[in-house]
């Protein structure tokens, strides 16, 4: 592996790029490894992930509540469409 060194980079940059790394939980080095990795077109990885994981635990209680009770109705199975 060999190492690179980014001179005069702009704080905008770092800061949007820490904010990323932050966001994925990921480390600001393996953010911008994987960043340039894709630009140059050698993908890190083919699995794209389309989860909802970044919203688990951000609920209040009330807000919870008031989901499931939104779509307790999904959980009904209306007998004559499966017949």
């Amino acid at each position: 592996m060999s190492s690179l060194t980014i001179k005069q980079l702009d704080t905008r940059v770092l800061r949007a790029l820490r904010q990323q790394a932050a966001r994925k939980q990921v480390s600001l080095n393996k953010l911008v490894k994987d960043e340039l990795a894709r630009v140059v077109g050698l993908t890190v990885s083919q699995e794209v992930h389309d989860d909802l994981d970044h919203l688990a635990g951000t609920w209040s209680d009330g807000q919870a509540r008031e989901f499931q009770e939104a779509t307790d109705v999904l959980g009904h199975v209306d007998e004559h469409l499966w017949r």
